[in-house]
């Protein structure tokens, strides 16, 4: 009869983590894929020859302008920060988790986010001397 809740919350805690390993591997992944198009996209800007290029979507190939291929690398790319920006924040928030359900404190600073570059402009407006 006592063995269930220790099951149970051994299980809770397999399950948070197992979702924090997910969530990694997953941002490993779409880092690959960024890093790929990052050199793809430096491709194509040292690429002076053609004008068009072939592109690979899927498992088709199209011939497409370079300026297609560079806007779509790029939308791609949006997309996998963002993707990855979602997971780590997925992350932070299953880490909290975790330490709750092993009776520990949240990590303190852990959900800090950097500054936007309007508020380090309004930083510099206001205290001009210090150096940001």
């Amino acid at each position: 009869m006592e063995l269930n809740p220790i099951l149970k919350s051994v299980e809770e805690l397999e399950n948070v983590g197992e979702q924090i390993v997910i969530a990694r591997k997953d941002v490993v992944n779409i880092d690959r894929k960024r890093n790929k198009n990052r050199e793809a996209l430096s491709a194509l800007l040292n690429d002076t020859e053609d004008e068009k290029v072939y592109f690979c979507l899927g498992n088709t190939f199209y011939k497409v302008s370079k300026e297609t291929a560079k806007k779509m690398i790029r939308q791609d790319q949006e997309e996998l920060n963002n993707k990855i920006q979602e997971l780590r924040e997925e992350m932070k928030v299953k880490v909290n988790e975790l330490r709750k359900l092993e009776g520990r404190a949240e990590l303190k600073g852990y959900d800090l986010s950097p500054m936007s570059r309007l508020e380090v402009e309004a930083l510099k407006d206001v205290l001009p001397n210090v150096v940001i």
